[in-house]
């Protein structure tokens, strides 16, 4: 892949976001170190980047895209109410589930991704 300032601001952006922004939050971001950038070159560059494995897609809230980058396998929580997404660090209890579904269709795991929905702590208390 090509370097690209834009580019790198982009990827900048996913690597210091923690709430999994969606190509709007992306752009709102991108903007302020470049007033230049269009919405379709972050799109542009978004796609790229999971395309090339350094971001992965969420596409499983409220309709809209949401990013994150490539690190660390987790799951995620989201909450029905407000829509937030929270990572949830709990692979080691999974990991008996993966040798479960090899033994059983004699196949081999790779990966997996797990979604719970459910109503968040705050949203709770409201």
């Amino acid at each position: 892949m090509k370097y690209s300032r834009q580019r790198e601001i982009v990827t900048n952006v996913i690597k210091n976001s923690f709430d999994h922004p969606t190509v709007d939050q992306v752009y709102e971001k991108v903007k302020k170190e470049d007033s230049n950038i269009s919405l379709a070159t972050v799109y542009r560059n978004l796609n790229l980047l999971v395309e090339n494995g350094f971001v992965k897609k969420l596409s499983f809230v409220d309709g809209a895209d949401h990013f994150e980058p490539i690190g660390k396998e987790h799951h995620h929580f989201v909450c029905k109410q407000c829509g937030k997404i929270i990572d949830l660090n709990i692979n080691a209890q999974f990991a008996s589930m993966d040798k479960l579904i090899e033994e059983n269709f004699k196949s081999k795991v790779h990966s997996h991704d797990l979604i719970v929905y459910g109503i968040c702590n705050n949203c709770l208390n409201n």
